[in-house]
């Protein structure tokens, strides 16, 4: 667990964290309560500490109505074992001067990886020169190929080898929220990063973040308690779990836009805040279009079948959930068993889907090839 201390430095509440000192600046977009802590970075030009070191995050626990706090440090471990750039988190406890505690979190770098980087969300890149009202068109909202579109619209120069690895990013970030049942990646929640290199322009997609809302988390512990119990030890094939589930869709869509602008919820002149539509119609083209990208595209079959190997999912030699929840418990932190539980039935049974989902399409192809050669 990381130790987080207020100190008071020349009259100003500062945080210290392993003798290092930070300026508190706070953070006021997003439900959960957070702050900034802000470090300049060395004078020496030999010598040069990245934002993941000077700029980190805390965010309060919201143990009263939700565990996102364990589905931040989960996401980001799994992210870490299958190759997906993701942001760590670390459970952290805040202390006051007195080393009393306050609060406790987690906390996070930024995913930028030098200050001369500069960010914009799917949000911005797909309202940029746009007007807002309540007839606002975004052609493919908030998916990979109105991200896609977006960038190849807005900026030039960019080579076609980066532009292709940043959309396998976004369709491997698609396939990691699915798999973990992800209910929070509205296109604040996916940033795309531009730099240069020798007057060169370059881009890069950003590490994953905001991953707290997985599954099933966004509930107090006393909920995940019961449902796991209900779940049992059928597990990912519980009946319970297949019904909880079955209407689930992500956010963030490969090709179409499974989301609309939430007029209820956002103020007037104002679209950031999205909400899926029509889930097990959305569900249902997610699938279908995620099943295209691994059967099609290179770099992402290779990336799913690696799932396989490296979480264990089919009962293969690999490393499993089991195994991440061991990790996190060696470093000190008390992971709730019904958590645990959770987090690995939801992923076994989502795994499951999409593999039969490709299986079925397979098969489909197999049979046409076979009508066509017995004409």
């Amino acid at each position: 667990m990381i130790k987080i201390k207020y100190e008071d430095f020349d009259g100003t509440r500062c945080a210290n964290l392993q003798g290092r000192m930070y300026t508190i600046v706070d953070e006021g977009r997003g439900v959960r309560e957070k702050f900034w802590m802000k470090r300049q970075g060395s004078k020496n030009v030999n010598y040069f500490e990245p934002p993941r070191l000077t700029r980190l995050l805390f965010k309060y626990n919201r143990n009263e109505v939700s565990c996102e706090d364990w589905g931040e440090v989960y996401m980001s471990k799994i992210c870490d074992r299958v190759g997906v750039g993701c942001v760590p988190y670390y459970i952290a406890q805040l202390q006051d001067e007195k080393g009393q505690v306050v609060g406790r979190g987690v906390m996070c770098g930024s995913y930028k990886k030098s200050h001369a980087e500069t960010e914009f969300s799917v949000y911005d890149l797909q309202t940029k020169g746009r007007t807002t009202g309540d007839g606002f068109d975004i052609p493919n909202m908030n998916t990979v190929k109105g991200t896609i579109d977006a960038i190849k619209e807005h900026f030039s120069g960019f080579e076609e080898e980066e532009i292709e690895k940043c959309r396998n990013d976004l369709i491997k970030q698609a396939i990691m929220d699915f798999l973990l049942c992800q209910t929070d990646r509205h296109w604040l929640n996916t940033t795309i990063l531009v730099y240069d290199v020798m007057k060169k322009p370059h881009l890069r997609k950003s590490s994953c973040y905001d991953n707290g809302c997985i599954a099933m988390l966004k509930r107090k512990i006393s909920a995940i308690e019961g449902m796991s119990k209900e779940i049992g030890k059928l597990g990912k094939d519980s009946p319970y779990l297949e019904e909880k589930l079955s209407s689930y869709c992500p956010m963030f869509g490969i090709d179409t836009s499974l989301v609309e602008i939430n007029k209820e919820k956002n103020k007037p002149g104002q679209i950031e805040k999205i909400k899926v539509v029509n889930p097990k119609k959305s569900r249902e083209i997610f699938l279908k279009e995620c099943v295209r990208e691994i059967l099609t595209n290179p770099e992402i079959a290779s990336f799913f079948n690696s799932l396989k190997s490296h979480l264990k999912v089919t009962g293969e030699h690999g490393v499993d959930i089991d195994d991440v929840t061991k990790q996190i418990r060696r470093g000190g932190d008390d992971v709730p068993p019904c958590v645990a539980k959770m987090i690995g039935d939801v992923f076994y049974h989502q795994f499951d889907v999409l593999n039969g989902m490709v299986k079925k399409r397979l098969k489909e192809i197999k049979d046409q090839e076979k009508e066509l050669y017995d004409e």
